[in-house]
């Protein structure tokens, strides 16, 4: 059996014709030639902020530096071209421009695109990059920083929540997760009575036992003492709920502080990322 199309859509309405306009080439390589030049500016001084640890050879911090400069000079090569067409008289091209709406949107968003950037993926880069040894694969490490980086752009889950899971996921990969459920003295199980102790040096929490004379040692709430437990947990119960925020100053205080004596020195993206503050 067969269909003739053309019968079956007689009877439809037509869709209503796109909205143009037109307006000179120039006018057009002038507006996207500025507005990646916003980007590229912007994209330079983020990359003239990243560590170099190469010296005066070519290292990882050049590359965006020169993406970000190639990509400036292309669009100010763009403009320029285009104001010298219009001055010289050199010009007489016109374009159409289709849903103009939608393509001004879609500019928009080029444009705000810096701004809107965080500096989550770069603090989950510097952890992978300190954390671990050239030449020493950790395919499950890779794995949950795939799905990190995916979930930072696009996903629901708020980015507190999803960086504190990481790096107590990491921590667990690498085997430098602290002990959370027992005493790292005696092995005793802890229970949320007050306030729970958690020794830097120690690595885990500590009874009332075997508190005293250890150094390096802070407090924390019951409340947050059960929130490093929740986001250490390696399976789906673990939260994806924007975290209690006074319970998460003091997570978020405590892994600033580990992960600090853990790496020798403060993560230097602590200094940009806000989120991070403790």
């Amino acid at each position: 059996m067969s269909i003739n199309l053309a019968d079956h859509d007689m009877n439809e309405a037509p869709l209503p014709p796109a909205k143009e306009i037109t307006v000179r080439s120039e006018f057009g390589d002038i507006i996207a030639g500025l507005g990646l030049a916003a980007v590229a500016t912007w994209f330079l001084a983020q990359a003239i902020m990243l560590p170099d640890y190469s010296g005066t050879a070519i290292g990882a911090a050049d590359f965006p530096k020169g993406l970000a400069i190639l990509l400036l000079l292309s669009a100010l090569s763009l403009a320029g071209a285009a104001v010298w067409r219009l001055t010289t008289r050199h010009s007489g091209e016109s374009s159409t421009i289709r849903r103009p709406l939608r393509v001004l949107i879609g500019a928009l968003l080029l444009i705000a695109f810096p701004t809107m950037m965080t500096y989550a993926g770069y603090y989950v880069a510097e952890l992978l990059d300190e954390l671990t040894d050239d030449g020493d694969p950790h395919p499950e490490l890779f794995d949950l920083a795939c799905e990190i980086l995916a979930a930072l752009d696009s996903g629901p889950e708020p980015v507190s929540a999803l960086l504190i899971g990481f790096e107590l996921s990491a921590l667990r990969v690498l085997g430098h997760l602290p002990l959370l459920d027992q005493c790292v003295e005696c092995g005793i199980e802890m229970t949320a009575q007050g306030r729970v102790a958690f020794g830097m040096l120690a690595g885990g929490v500590l009874c009332n036992r075997c508190r005293p004379g250890k150094p390096k040692v802070v407090s924390l709430s019951g409340t947050a003492w059960q929130m490093l437990r929740d986001y250490s947990r390696s399976d789906a119960s673990r939260p994806t709920v924007e975290p209690d925020r006074r319970a998460y100053g003091e997570v978020r205080g405590v892994l600033n502080q580990y992960l600090s004596h853990l790496l020798g020195r403060r993560p230097r993206m602590h200094e940009y990322l806000g989120i991070l503050a403790s």
